[in-house]
C-alpha cells in the first residue's frame, strides 16, 4: 500500500473518533463513548479474554477493527426495532467506500462478510466480547449516575447474545455490581 492510501485510509477511519455511539446518544448521555472508543474497548478485552481460547487472535482483532463501519441502531433489548438488511446494506456500502482502490480491500470484506455471518470461532467470540463491553459501558454510565432503567435493553441485548460459560460468569458479576448502585437520576 502506497504512503498517501494508508494517510487517506487512516484519515478516514479517524472519523470514527468522531461518531457517537447510537444508542447511548438515543438515551440522553452526554459525552457518549465514539465508535473508536467502543473499538478500543471490544479489542483490548479481546486481548484478555482470547488468550486461552482456539481461535486466530489477528484474524479475530481485524474483525474488530472493522465490525463496526456504521452505528445503526436495529434493536432494543431482545425487540427488533429496524431491518437487519438495510443496516448491513448500508454497512455494506461503507465499508466499499472506505476501501475502494486498496489492495487488501478483498481481505477487510470477506472478514467483515465473516463478521456478519456469525460462524467461525473468531466471530462469535468477538461478538460476545463486543456484547460484554456494551454492558461494560452501560455499567460506567449507571457509575456517572444516570438511571439504570435508560439502559435496561443494554443489559437484555448482552444477555441474549452470551452463549459462553466464562463470559456469562463475567456478565454475572457485572450485573452484581450493578445491583449494588444507587439508582439516582443524571
Amino acid at each position: 500500500m502506497k504512503n498517501e492510501q494508508i494517510i487517506k485510509l487512516s484519515r478516514q477511519v479517524g472519523l470514527l473518533k468522531t461518531i457517537k455511539r447510537q444508542g447511548w446518544v438515543l438515551k440522553g448521555v452526554k459525552d457518549a463513548e465514539s465508535v473508536a472508543d467502543h473499538v478500543f474497548g471490544v479489542a483490548f478485552l479481546l486481548m484478555l479474554l482470547a488468550k486461552h481460547r482456539s481461535i486466530n487472535f489477528e484474524r479475530a482483532i481485524k474483525m474488530v477493527l472493522i465490525h463496526l463501519v456504521g452505528d445503526t441502531v436495529y434493536e432494543s433489548g431482545n425487540k427488533v426495532i429496524a431491518s437487519l438488511e438495510k443496516k448491513h446494506a448500508d454497512e455494506r456500502k461503507a465499508m466499499l467506500t472506505i476501501f475502494t482502490g486498496y489492495a487488501d480491500k478483498e481481505e477487510y470484506l470477506n472478514l467483515w462478510e465473516e463478521w456478519l455471518q456469525r460462524k467461525t470461532p473468531e466471530t462469535q467470540l468477538v461478538k460476545w466480547v463486543e456484547k460484554l463491553e456494551m454492558a461494560m459501558q452501560a455499567l460506567k454510565y449507571e457509575n456517572e449516575g444516570y438511571e439504570h432503567s435508560l439502559f435496561d435493553e443494554f443489559w437484555e441485548n448482552t444477555e441474549k447474545y452470551l452463549k459462553d460459560s466464562y463470559l456469562e460468569g463475567l456478565f454475572k458479576t457485572l450485573k452484581k455490581e450493578r445491583g449494588k448502585l444507587p439508582a439516582f437520576k443524571h
